[in-house]
Protein backbone atom coordinates (compact mmCIF):
# COMPACT_ATOMS: atom_id res chain seq x y z
CA UNK A 1 0.00 0.00 0.00
CA UNK A 2 1.27 3.43 -0.86
CA UNK A 3 1.54 6.31 1.58
CA UNK A 4 -1.28 8.16 -0.18
CA UNK A 5 -3.69 5.19 0.21
CA UNK A 6 -2.82 4.75 3.90
CA UNK A 7 -3.36 8.45 4.49
CA UNK A 8 -6.78 8.36 2.77
CA UNK A 9 -7.84 5.29 4.80
CA UNK A 10 -6.92 7.06 8.05
CA UNK A 11 -8.81 10.24 7.06
CA UNK A 12 -11.85 8.21 5.93
CA UNK A 13 -11.87 6.26 9.20
CA UNK A 14 -11.65 9.46 11.21
CA UNK A 15 -14.46 11.15 9.29
CA UNK A 16 -16.63 8.00 9.40
CA UNK A 17 -16.11 7.63 13.12
CA UNK A 18 -16.95 11.28 13.79
CA UNK A 19 -20.18 11.20 11.80
CA UNK A 20 -21.30 7.73 12.90
CA UNK A 21 -21.78 9.08 16.44
CA UNK A 22 -24.22 11.63 15.02
CA UNK A 23 -26.12 9.03 13.01
CA UNK A 24 -26.14 6.19 15.57
CA UNK A 25 -26.70 7.29 19.17
CA UNK A 26 -24.16 5.71 21.49
CA UNK A 27 -25.52 3.42 24.21
CA UNK A 28 -23.84 3.55 27.62
CA UNK A 29 -21.96 0.45 28.67
CA UNK A 30 -23.50 -1.23 31.73
CA UNK A 31 -20.40 -1.74 33.84
CA UNK A 32 -18.73 1.58 33.19
CA UNK A 33 -21.70 3.95 33.29
CA UNK A 34 -24.00 2.62 35.99
CA UNK A 35 -24.07 4.87 39.02
CA UNK A 36 -24.74 3.55 42.48
CA UNK A 37 -27.96 4.89 43.95
CA UNK A 38 -28.84 5.18 47.62
CA UNK A 39 -32.58 4.42 47.50
CA UNK A 40 -34.71 1.95 45.59
CA UNK A 41 -38.39 2.59 46.24
CA UNK A 42 -40.87 -0.13 45.25
CA UNK A 43 -43.93 -1.69 46.85
CA UNK A 44 -42.97 -5.20 45.76
CA UNK A 45 -39.69 -6.74 44.68
CA UNK A 46 -39.29 -10.23 43.20
CA UNK A 47 -35.99 -11.98 42.68
CA UNK A 48 -36.20 -14.75 40.11
CA UNK A 49 -33.91 -17.55 39.05
CA UNK A 50 -32.64 -18.07 35.50
CA UNK A 51 -35.92 -19.78 34.56
CA UNK A 52 -38.03 -16.82 35.69
CA UNK A 53 -39.35 -18.59 38.81
CA UNK A 54 -39.85 -16.20 41.73
CA UNK A 55 -37.48 -17.30 44.50
CA UNK A 56 -37.52 -14.34 46.90
CA UNK A 57 -40.20 -11.71 47.26
CA UNK A 58 -40.37 -8.58 49.37
CA UNK A 59 -43.47 -6.48 49.78
CA UNK A 60 -45.90 -4.45 51.84
CA UNK A 61 -49.49 -5.75 51.95
CA UNK A 62 -52.59 -3.60 51.89
CA UNK A 63 -53.14 -4.17 55.63
CA UNK A 64 -49.65 -2.87 56.46
CA UNK A 65 -47.67 -6.09 56.87
CA UNK A 66 -44.08 -6.11 55.65
CA UNK A 67 -43.28 -9.53 54.21
CA UNK A 68 -40.48 -11.57 52.71
CA UNK A 69 -41.11 -14.97 51.12
CA UNK A 70 -38.50 -17.52 50.05
CA UNK A 71 -39.55 -20.15 47.51
CA UNK A 72 -38.15 -23.47 46.35
CA UNK A 73 -37.10 -24.32 42.77
CA UNK A 74 -40.76 -24.85 41.79
CA UNK A 75 -41.86 -21.45 43.12
CA UNK A 76 -43.58 -22.80 46.24
CA UNK A 77 -43.21 -20.56 49.28
CA UNK A 78 -41.38 -22.48 52.00
CA UNK A 79 -40.38 -19.70 54.42
CA UNK A 80 -42.12 -16.43 55.14
CA UNK A 81 -40.94 -13.63 57.38
CA UNK A 82 -42.96 -10.61 58.25
CA UNK A 83 -43.75 -7.77 60.53
CA UNK A 84 -47.47 -8.01 61.19
CA UNK A 85 -49.80 -5.02 61.10
CA UNK A 86 -49.65 -4.88 64.92
CA UNK A 87 -45.83 -4.63 64.78
CA UNK A 88 -45.06 -8.17 65.95
CA UNK A 89 -42.54 -10.26 63.96
CA UNK A 90 -43.35 -13.73 62.61
CA UNK A 91 -41.30 -16.43 60.87
CA UNK A 92 -43.45 -19.06 59.13
CA UNK A 93 -42.40 -22.42 57.64
CA UNK A 94 -44.70 -23.78 54.91
CA UNK A 95 -45.33 -27.33 53.69
CA UNK A 96 -45.63 -28.29 50.01
CA UNK A 97 -49.37 -27.54 50.13
CA UNK A 98 -48.58 -23.90 51.14
CA UNK A 99 -49.83 -24.39 54.71
CA UNK A 100 -47.99 -22.72 57.59
CA UNK A 101 -46.90 -25.71 59.67
CA UNK A 102 -44.55 -23.98 62.12
CA UNK A 103 -44.61 -20.36 63.27
CA UNK A 104 -42.09 -18.58 65.48
CA UNK A 105 -42.71 -15.05 66.66
CA UNK A 106 -43.40 -12.50 69.33
CA UNK A 107 -46.82 -11.51 70.63
CA UNK A 108 -46.87 -8.53 72.99
CA UNK A 109 -43.07 -8.94 73.33
CA UNK A 110 -43.43 -12.56 74.54
CA UNK A 111 -41.92 -15.33 72.35
CA UNK A 112 -43.97 -18.23 70.99
CA UNK A 113 -43.58 -21.34 68.84
CA UNK A 114 -46.62 -22.93 67.18
CA UNK A 115 -46.90 -26.28 65.38
CA UNK A 116 -49.92 -26.53 63.09
CA UNK A 117 -51.51 -29.56 61.50
CA UNK A 118 -52.11 -29.86 57.75
CA UNK A 119 -55.27 -27.73 58.12
CA UNK A 120 -53.28 -24.97 59.90
CA UNK A 121 -54.98 -25.65 63.23
CA UNK A 122 -52.71 -24.91 66.19
CA UNK A 123 -51.87 -28.27 67.75
CA UNK A 124 -48.88 -27.42 69.96
CA UNK A 125 -48.13 -23.98 71.37
CA UNK A 126 -45.03 -23.17 73.41
CA UNK A 127 -45.00 -19.64 74.75
CA UNK A 128 -44.00 -17.36 77.55
CA UNK A 129 -46.91 -16.42 79.80
CA UNK A 130 -47.72 -12.86 80.81
CA UNK A 131 -45.75 -13.40 84.01
CA UNK A 132 -42.68 -14.63 82.14
CA UNK A 133 -43.14 -18.34 82.88
CA UNK A 134 -42.94 -21.00 80.17
CA UNK A 135 -46.22 -22.45 79.01
CA UNK A 136 -47.04 -25.47 76.81
CA UNK A 137 -50.49 -26.21 75.32
CA UNK A 138 -51.72 -29.23 73.33
CA UNK A 139 -54.87 -28.81 71.23
CA UNK A 140 -57.16 -31.35 69.56
CA UNK A 141 -57.91 -31.44 65.82
CA UNK A 142 -60.53 -28.69 66.25
CA UNK A 143 -58.06 -26.39 68.03
CA UNK A 144 -59.60 -26.90 71.50
CA UNK A 145 -57.19 -26.95 74.45
CA UNK A 146 -56.86 -30.51 75.77
CA UNK A 147 -53.66 -30.44 77.88
CA UNK A 148 -51.68 -27.60 79.37
CA UNK A 149 -48.53 -27.20 81.44
CA UNK A 150 -47.08 -24.11 83.04
CA UNK A 151 -48.65 -21.22 84.87
CA UNK A 152 -52.29 -22.12 84.22
CA UNK A 153 -55.64 -21.15 85.74
CA UNK A 154 -56.04 -24.83 86.66
CA UNK A 155 -53.19 -24.93 89.15
CA UNK A 156 -53.98 -25.41 92.77
CA UNK A 157 -52.25 -24.49 96.00
CA UNK A 158 -49.02 -26.24 96.91
CA UNK A 159 -49.93 -27.99 100.19
CA UNK A 160 -46.37 -27.78 101.55
CA UNK A 161 -46.11 -23.98 101.19
CA UNK A 162 -49.72 -22.82 101.08
CA UNK A 163 -48.86 -20.80 97.95
CA UNK A 164 -50.26 -21.13 94.46
CA UNK A 165 -48.05 -23.56 92.58
CA UNK A 166 -45.50 -22.11 90.14
CA UNK A 167 -46.29 -24.85 87.66
CA UNK A 168 -49.45 -26.76 87.04
CA UNK A 169 -50.63 -29.45 84.69
CA UNK A 170 -54.14 -30.11 83.45
CA UNK A 171 -55.96 -32.43 81.08
CA UNK A 172 -59.26 -31.12 79.75
CA UNK A 173 -62.33 -32.73 78.22
CA UNK A 174 -63.93 -31.66 74.94
CA UNK A 175 -65.88 -28.96 76.76
CA UNK A 176 -62.71 -27.41 78.21
CA UNK A 177 -63.31 -28.64 81.78
CA UNK A 178 -60.41 -30.19 83.72
CA UNK A 179 -60.58 -33.97 84.09
CA UNK A 180 -57.21 -34.13 85.86
CA UNK A 181 -54.89 -31.50 87.27
CA UNK A 182 -51.82 -31.22 89.45
CA UNK A 183 -51.34 -29.91 91.99
CA UNK A 184 -54.92 -30.44 93.20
Amino acid sequence: MKKKEIWMAVVAGFIGGAFSNQIFQAMPAFASDVTRGRVLSVEKLLITDRNGTARVGFGVTEDGRVTMAVSDQKGRVRIGFGILADGNPSLDFYDLANKARMVVGLKDEAPFLVFNDKDEIHRILLRESAGGSPHLDFNDSRGNLRATMGWTPYGGVDKSTGQRAEASYALLNEGGKPIWQAPN
